[in-house]
């Protein structure tokens, strides 16, 4: 290993994250990431994703959940919105915007892009500590 891992505990994780099967799929399927395939997984046991929905994803990058939601958003009424502080580069299908999930002018991007209609999905990878996401009352989320 390089002086960049110089403690043995940073090298045995590298040497596992190397040689994790998860990490050779991911990249020979073009996934961003080793989560893509967590996503998959609880779409096959729950039926998460259908072709027509309308998703919000919080926190998005590096984008490796994107990919997968916008393989199996089939139709042309379907929607994906991915939001993130981080840079996401572009994934066909997705729309990304680029900031805090709690600032006033990303919510109203949001709604922009949504306009009348409501989402049927939203999927929260991660937030800050001490951040709330109200999405009843931004009004965005279909109550079902």
């Amino acid at each position: 290993m390089t002086a960049m891992f110089s403690d043995k505990g940073s090298q045995k994780w590298m040497q596992r994250h190397v040689n994790d099967p998860y990490v050779k799929s991911s990249k020979r399927m073009e996934y961003r990431s080793r989560a893509a395939f967590k996503l998959i997984d609880l779409d096959t046991k729950y039926k998460l994703i259908k072709p027509k929905m309308k998703i919000l994803e919080i926190g998005s990058a590096p984008g490796s959940w994107t990919q997968v939601i916008t393989k199996k958003l089939t139709n042309k009424e379907s929607l994906l919105v991915a939001v993130d502080l981080l840079e996401m580069a572009e994934v066909k299908g997705a729309k990304f915007i680029r900031g805090d999930i709690c600032n006033k002018e990303v919510q109203l991007n949001i709604s922009n892009i949504i306009g009348a209609d409501k989402f049927d999905l939203v999927n929260i990878v991660c937030l800050l500590k001490n951040r709330f996401v109200q999405m009843q009352r931004l009004n965005l989320l279909e109550n079902r």
